[in-house]
């Protein structure tokens, strides 16, 4: 998962991102700087982990994260 997928999921807010990741929202600006690299493989395993708790977000059986409409 990139920062671009990320914010993309929080709607571009960088505080709740920065919650979920539970960084500063400075490192989230960091992460900002190369918007198509990966994040943190544990990062990413933290957010994913957090993401499927939410009514609203499925993870597929591939590991993607994908908003649902209802």
């Amino acid at each position: 998962m990139t920062y671009n997928e990320a914010i993309e999921i929080y709607d571009g807010n960088v505080k709740a991102l920065a919650s979920d990741l539970e960084v500063s929202y400075q490192m989230v600006y960091r992460y900002k700087k190369t918007p198509n690299a990966l994040l943190p493989k544990h990062k990413i395993f933290m957010l994913k982990t957090k993401l499927a708790l939410k009514p609203k977000i499925k993870i597929t059986a591939k590991g993607e994260v994908v908003k649902s409409n209802v």
